[in-house]
This record gives structure tokens, C-alpha cells and sequence, in this order.
């Protein structure tokens, strides 16, 4: 009797993280089709205001654009190593089959230190943004993107979190990032 309910019991829990896990991995994706879509949308603002916007606007829209961009490819790189380290680099993160690793992250985004400095560099793009936005509407909607970068998030989802997190979660927590960067990316140039 007790072997069964011990059965049952552990039954249970796979398929919740089972469950989570596609959960997860559901909102990566439509994290990444938002990425698309915004970064369409801001590629178009910032061609509109190439010929249109003064020299010192034109310097403020590429600087964000640089940051953002290279916020964007460290993201890119922890994706990859977390994907690379269960030996299926290339593959789309609906195709892994190791999504419940909890080493990946350790490994990306932890030991690497891409992790230290991608939560730098962000907190440097947001104070930039700060100095640039003088709207306080649009400066709070910019926060609330970037909220991965405030003082309360490492500690929810900082690097103890991402060494024992599954592989899914933590690509999840990168997705999101990503697109809080190139919605605030969008708002910052849309208000320039």
C-alpha cells in the first residue's frame, strides 16, 4: 500500500513538472514571436527617423540600438550554450529532448559569466535610457520592461535559482528578457 501511494505520489509530481515545463516553454515561444514582430516594428522606426530626425536624435536612436543589439546577442549566446550543452546545438528549443536539465544553466549562464555581465550591461542600458527618456510615463513603461534589471528580480530569479532550475525555465527567463529589451528598445526610439 505504501509502495503504491509512494508510486502515485511521484507519478504526480513528473507530470506536474511535465507540465510546467510545456508551460514554460509555450511562453518562450510566443516570447520569441513577439521579438520578431517588435524588432520589425522598431527596424522600421529607426529607418523613418534616418532621414527625418536631428543629428543628435539620430546618435541617441543608435545608441540604443547598439546596446540593445548587443544585449540581444549575449541572450542569444546562453541560449545556445544552455541548448549546446545537452548536445543539440542548432536545434529549435521545441525539438529538445533534455529541457528538464538542471545543469545547462549553470553551465551558459552561470560558470561562463555571461550572466554577470548580460545583468551589468542591462542595468547600464536601462540608466541610459533614464538619461535619454524624460517622459516619467514612458520611462515607467520602460522599467516595467526592463524589470528583469531592478533590485528585486535577483533575487527571485537570480544565479541560485538558475543552478537549479531546469534547462526550459531559465531559456523562458531569457526569452522574456529578450523581449523586455526590444519593447523598451521600441518605446525609447518611438519617444525620441
Amino acid at each position: 500500500l505504501m509502495v503504491g501511494i509512494a508510486l502515485i505520489m511521484v507519478y504526480s509530481h513528473i507530470n506536474m513538472s511535465k507540465y510546467l515545463l510545456d508551460i514554460y516553454m509555450e511562453e518562450s515561444l510566443i516570447n520569441e514571436t513577439s521579438l520578431e514582430i517588435v524588432s520589425d516594428q522598431t527596424a522600421g522606426l529607426i529607418e523613418l527617423s534616418s532621414g527625418n530626425a536631428e543629428a543628435d536624435v539620430q546618435e541617441n536612436i543608435s545608441r540604443i540600438h547598439e546596446k540593445a543589439g548587443s544585449l540581444q546577442k549575449m541572450i542569444t549566446m546562453m541560449k545556445e550554450g544552455m541548448i549546446t550543452f545537452v548536445e543539440q546545438p542548432g536545434m529549435p528549443i521545441n525539438k529538445i529532448r533534455d529541457i528538464d536539465n538542471r545543469g545547462a544553466g549553470r553551465e551558459a549562464i552561470v560558470d561562463s559569466g555571461l550572466g554577470r555581465e548580460f545583468e551589468t550591461e542591462s542595468r547600464d542600458f536601462r540608466e541610459m535610457l533614464k538619461v535619454l527618456v524624460r517622459d516619467p510615463v514612458i520611462m515607467a513603461q520602460i522599467e516595467d520592461h526592463l524589470e528583469f534589471t531592478g533590485k528585486v528580480w535577483p533575487y527571485e530569479h537570480g544565479t541560485s535559482n538558475i543552478v537549479n532550475d531546469p534547462l526550459m525555465k531559465n531559456y523562458y527567463k531569457l526569452t522574456d528578457a529578450s523581449k523586455g529589451i526590444a519593447l523598451s528598445e521600441y518605446v525609447a526610439i518611438d519617444y525620441l
